[in-house]
């Protein structure tokens, strides 16, 4: 059965592999939230306002931690199309889209 001391111990261990991106340590945390849930009404009203707090931070930096994610696969997404694909003006003002890795050059000597 869960206490207050016990349950922040939980969340504070949770939001260490949040901030450290243990994706594994988090999945391993998982099955002791859903005891906690399971126990939550042996709590007082005072200890689920504390514990409340701490699962809004804890959400707000998984939120942060997906949006960080979110933004690198855009990044990596926008640097692989950079290095295989190159648009230029056409004469005529519009865009033309090269693709590099189509396209070779010959070298002679």
């Amino acid at each position: 059965m869960f206490t207050r001391k016990s349950a922040l111990k939980l969340l504070a261990n949770e939001k260490a592999a949040i901030l450290v991106a243990d994706f594994d340590g988090l999945a391993a945390i998982e099955p002791d939230k859903a005891k906690l849930v399971h126990d939550i009404a042996a709590l007082t009203r005072a200890d689920l306002k504390v514990i409340a707090q701490r699962l809004e931070e804890n959400q707000a930096l998984l939120e942060q931690a997906q949006a960080g994610i979110s933004a690198a696969q855009d990044r990596v997404a926008a640097l692989q199309k950079a290095t295989n694909e190159l648009t230029i003006y056409a004469a005529d003002g519009s865009f033309n889209v090269v693709n590099s890795a189509a396209s070779t050059t010959s070298r002679k000597a």
